[in-house]
């Protein structure tokens, strides 16, 4: 009975050190994973940051967009009452507006592609996770 109960009492002892190793291993993941949250976390953060940045600037693009067409108005309007030509305010405008106009683009595309990429990134660091 004693050489039973001893033969039981190694088992458990074996038992409890594998899951002692098996705890450690899981304590380390567990380290891991919080690591990789933290860079992830701040990486979010800096990339929320540059969205709040290029959306400012939009938002400063579109007010110049506005202000560029009520200008255009007024001009136009100051224009035919004293009924000078045109032609070359109007192109001269015509260049400044559509270079605002491409700006705006080019920094909304590049919005959407840094919103993509941090989407991407944060999916990636989701997956790395699990």
């Amino acid at each position: 009975e004693i050489s039973r109960l001893q033969s039981q009492l190694d088992e458990s002892s074996i038992r409890c050190k594998d899951i002692d190793v098996e705890n450690d291993m899981l304590r380390k993941q567990a380290i891991h994973a919080n690591e990789v949250l933290l860079v992830a976390r701040n990486q979010l953060q800096a990339m929320t940051a540059e969205v709040a940045e290029k959306d400012s600037r939009i938002n400063t693009l579109l007010e110049e967009c506005a202000a560029s067409r009520k200008s255009k108005r007024d001009f136009e309007s100051r224009l035919e009452a004293s009924g000078e030509a045109l032609t070359t305010k109007e192109e001269e405008f015509q260049k400044t507006f559509s270079t605002i106009e491409f700006q705006l683009h080019e920094v909304h595309s590049q919005l959407q592609l840094f919103s993509a990429d941090a989407e991407e990134e944060n999916g990636n660091h989701s997956i790395s996770m699990s």
